[in-house]
């Protein structure tokens, strides 16, 4: 039945469903991409907030 149906679908039809595949990959890699960056920027504020509280342990140049 389903391979019949692959078969009567035409020339957009199918076109649609490839590009719908390439839009989930594409959304899919955007997704990741965020997350990372997220994940990056997270461990960047972390090692900055570790750098600011020895500076100030030190009594380095930190106005409060």
């Amino acid at each position: 039945m389903s391979s019949y149906r692959m078969r009567r679908l035409g020339k957009n039809e199918s076109i649609s469903i490839l590009l719908q595949g390439y839009l989930k990959i594409f959304v899919q890699m955007i997704d990741r991409a965020t997350q990372l960056a997220i994940g990056i920027g997270q461990i960047y504020n972390r090692r900055n907030e570790f750098e600011t509280s020895n500076e100030v342990r030190k009594g380095g140049n930190v106005s409060v």
